[in-house]
């Protein structure tokens, strides 16, 4: 299934999905980053990208038990903003290889860009990295990964549009409906912050902190990490 004719040329959210095209699996970072040597299978999937991603990203790729693709529309802003805080989670609590997780976007115009530096500055800040680059949502994102986690309304719609069925619509949601306190607000969108100040960032991150926590808890409640 084409997903060429996703989103309109929009500069907001983080363009294009990962131009990368790269997933990463989370471990032990302690020592120095292996030299990794990616099988067959996952070779396509590798990005230019920083040391400290790299150093993530293990031959066993495609095979870690959960599976989440973070989505937002242009995949400079919101997505990594989601992968990157659900990573520091993650390596926080030490779940080793137990999710792999990607971002990528509805949209194209930005593919193969790093995260926005308002981003990546407010992310920093927090002692959060946000890093690869950007590339678009494709027809395999809806095998390769078990949960598809939109930032808005907007990405849900879009998602389940060119999802090719009903399973695979089933595993589109909106990031934000993991947040009990967004869910009883009925205020489930992220904002996209691309076209605000700084204080916009700041506010993604609170919001997509308290989101990936509320992930975090669910994939534990249901046994999956």
């Amino acid at each position: 299934m084409a997903v060429e004719g996703l989103g309109a040329g929009r500069g907001g959210g983080r363009g294009g999905g990962r131009g990368t095209q790269q997933r990463r699996t989370y471990g032990d970072l302690r020592g120095q980053p292996p030299r990794l040597a990616l099988p067959a299978h996952a070779r396509e999937h590798r990005t230019v990208c920083g040391p400290r991603r790299a150093a993530r990203i293990v031959a066993h790729v495609t095979t870690a038990p959960v599976r989440l693709l973070f989505v937002c529309m242009g995949t400079i802003c919101r997505s990594p903003t989601a992968e990157g805080v659900m990573a520091h989670l993650l390596e926080h609590e030490g779940l080793t290889g137990a999710v792999t997780i990607d971002s990528a976007g509805t949209g194209g115009w930005h593919a193969g860009s790093p995260p926005d530096e308002r981003s990546t500055a407010a992310a920093a800040r927090r002692g959060i990295l946000l890093e690869g680059a950007a590339r678009r949502v494709r027809a395999r994102d809806f095998v390769d990964f078990d949960r598809l986690l939109c930032a808005d309304e907007a990405n849900l719609r879009d998602l389940r549009a060119i999802a090719p069925d009903a399973a695979a619509r089933g595993k589109v949601r909106r990031l934000r409906e993991f947040d009990p306190a967004a869910v009883a607000a009925g205020t489930l969108d992220i904002p996209d912050p691309y076209y605000g100040g700084g204080r916009g960032f700041e506010d993604v991150l609170d919001l997509v902190e308290a989101a990936c926590r509320g992930l975090l808890a669910d994939l534990r409640a249901e046994g999956l990490v």
